[in-house]
């Protein structure tokens, strides 16, 4: 069940503004809203979701270290040459060079280049300077459509590797500093000291 909203309305509203009851929300969503937060993991349109990316547009930080996927490659945005996540990508991108290419779909001249990329991050961060922070997109491998037909539908082979190492990327995380200003609002929903949020929502119309 939805609120309906009149087009001809909707025509000439700038912005509308709900106030979210958050002690609806179990203490295991207001965490995920952190996690959100911090991950700027905000596809979807879960109610945790829409809270921390409002959150983010008032006190994110654009330069905290982050990733996004889109089909077929993973950005990675920010980490410093010198964290575990650099080799857990080239352990992946080895794996991608060694898989059953009957079952998973792969781009070796870019899953090549990419390893080509990461090993020479994870050299710079050998030497005795400070770290700096890098951005990398890298190919993902795809499970052909006709395995899935073959073989039920299903998504992933059982126990499939590259599907594990995948994820382990997926769910690095970076906290951020307890002093931003979007960490202690959260917190604050967290320990229930913050019951109620106010969020606006921007119409298309809205120039």
């Amino acid at each position: 069940m939805g609120i309906h909203v009149p087009q001809k309305h909707l025509e000439v509203i700038s912005k509308m503004t709900a106030t979210f009851d958050l002690t609806k929300l179990t203490k295991r969503q207001l965490t995920n809203v952190k996690k959100y937060y911090q991950k700027q993991d905000f596809s979807g349109d879960t109610v945790t979701k829409y809270i921390a990316r409002d959150i983010w547009n008032d006190e994110g930080v654009n330069d905290h270290p982050h990733m996004d996927q889109d089909w077929g490659k993973t950005r990675v945005h920010n980490f410093p040459c010198n964290h575990k996540i650099w080799k857990d990508i080239q352990q992946y991108l080895v794996m991608c060079k060694l898989a059953d290419t009957s079952v998973s779909e792969l781009e070796m001249d870019r899953i090549n280049t990419n390893l080509s990329e990461v090993n020479s991050i994870i050299s710079t961060s050998n030497k005795s300077r400070p770290p700096n922070s890098v951005y990398l997109s890298f190919a993902t491998h795809k499970v052909h459509w006709e395995w899935k037909r073959d073989n039920d539908y299903e998504e992933n082979p059982k126990d499939c590797v590259l599907k594990k190492l995948l994820s382990r990327i997926h769910k690095t995380m970076v906290p951020m500093n307890s002093d931003n200003p979007g960490i202690i609002l959260i917190d604050s929903m967290i320990d229930g000291k913050t019951t109620k949020y106010q969020q606006t929502y921007i119409g298309e119309h809205n120039d």
